[in-house]
C-alpha cells in the first residue's frame, strides 16, 4: 500500500505541480490527491484479513469517502483494482466504479468509468481520459491510449491508439507513443 501512495503523490506532484518538496506539500490541498489516498486505504481495508482492524479502517474509509464525495465529487470503488500512480487532475464528477486498471494512469475532471451487465472495463498502463469522457461496459483499453474530451467508450481501444467521438466511436494510432507525452488528443 505504501509504495502505491508514494507513486500516486509522485504521479500526482508531476501533473498538478512540479515533482518537487514543495510541490508535494501542495498536495496536501489537492481534491485528488485526497481521492487517491482515501481509495488507497480502502481497497487496503477491503483486502484485509484481520476483521478487527479491517473493520475499523472500513469505518474511517466510509467517514473520509463521504467526505471526499460531498467536497470534491470524486467516487472510486474501494473494490477497483488500480495501479500505482493514479493522478486525478482536479474534482467535479469523477467515478470509478469496480474496474482493473494498470499503473500511471491519468484522470481529468468530470471522467466516468463503470461497468454494466456485460462486463466491467480493464485499462492497461499509461491511459490518458480527457475532460468529460465516458467508458462503459466490458470494454478492453489497451497501454498508452489517449482517450479524447467527452468520447463515449463502447468498445475496445487498442494500445497506443486515441479514441474520439461519441457514436460512432472513432479510434486512431498515437503518432507520438512516448508515455510521458500522454494527454496530447
Amino acid at each position: 500500500m505504501f509504495e502505491n501512495v508514494k507513486a500516486d503523490i509522485d504521479a500526482l506532484a508531476k501533473w498538478n505541480t512540479t515533482p518537487t518538496w514543495k510541490g508535494k506539500i501542495q498536495l496536501i490541498f489537492d481534491a485528488g490527491a485526497h481521492a487517491v489516498l482515501t481509495y488507497r486505504l480502502g481497497h487496503y481495508a477491503h483486502q484485509m484479513r484481520v476483521p478487527v482492524i479491517r473493520h475499523i479502517l472500513l469505518i474511517l474509509h466510509y467517514f473520509l469517502h463521504v467526505a471526499v464525495h460531498m467536497t470534491s465529487g470524486i467516487d472510486i470503488s474501494k473494490e477497483a483494482e488500480i495501479g500505482k500512480g493514479l493522478a486525478i487532475h482536479s474534482f467535479t464528477g469523477v467515478l470509478i466504479s469496480r474496474v482493473k486498471m494498470g499503473e500511471s494512469c491519468v484522470l481529468a475532471p468530470s471522467v466516468f468509468i463503470a461497468g454494466r451487465k456485460g462486463g466491467l472495463p480493464e485499462i492497461g498502463n499509461n491511459v490518458f481520459f480527457g475532460i468529460g469522457c465516458k467508458v462503459l461496459g466490458n470494454v478492453k483499453i489497451g497501454d498508452n491510449a489517449n482517450i479524447g474530451a467527452n468520447a463515449v467508450v463502447t468498445k475496445d481501444v487498442p494500445a497506443n491508439h486515441t479514441a474520439v467521438g461519441v457514436y460512432p466511436l472513432k479510434i486512431y494510432p498515437n503518432t507520438n507513443k512516448q508515455p510521458e507525452k500522454l494527454g496530447n488528443v
